[in-house]
């Protein structure tokens, strides 16, 4: 269960876990973001000095694992950035896309727009993840 493929893996998809959201929600899409919010234009997001990087650190590195163990499990010793991008993407169609369409039918954060485009952000986002753990499990299988 604990094999040094799935050590690693679980490792290098937990920086781009950790660090990919806060790059893309912080430098690349900030503006767009802000501008689409619906909640009373309030953001509901918690300061980044009230943020809580250890239980932030322990979800990404239990969803990192978990993605590794699933990737995995379906990849079936097949690995190649293609194959755990496809992985990934499907990943990102039900916890991004999906969702994000659920949460504007039920809760009034952000615009229609806002939450597909925060749905495409979450499909390549897992998909890079799967490339990232894919390619890992490659060199060290």
């Amino acid at each position: 269960m604990l094999s040094k493929s799935r050590i690693l893996s679980t490792l290098g998809g937990f920086i781009f876990i950790f660090f990919g959201p806060w790059l893309f929600y912080t430098f690349i899409a900030k503006g767009f973001f802000e501008n689409h919010r619906t909640l009373a234009g309030e953001n509901v997001m918690r300061p980044d000095d009230q943020m809580d990087l250890i239980i932030l650190a322990v979800g990404c590195l239990i969803l990192a694992y978990a993605f590794s163990t699933l990737y995995s499990k379906w990849a079936r010793g097949a690995h190649s950035f293609s194959q755990g991008f496809e992985f990934g993407a499907w990943l990102g169609v039900l916890g991004g896309l999906a969702v994000g369409l659920i949460m504007y039918a039920t809760s009034d954060m952000m615009s229609l727009t806002g939450h597909i485009v925060d749905g495409v952000w979450w499909i390549v986002w897992y998909g890079i993840t799967g490339g990232i753990v894919s390619l890992i499990y490659r060199k060290t299988s």
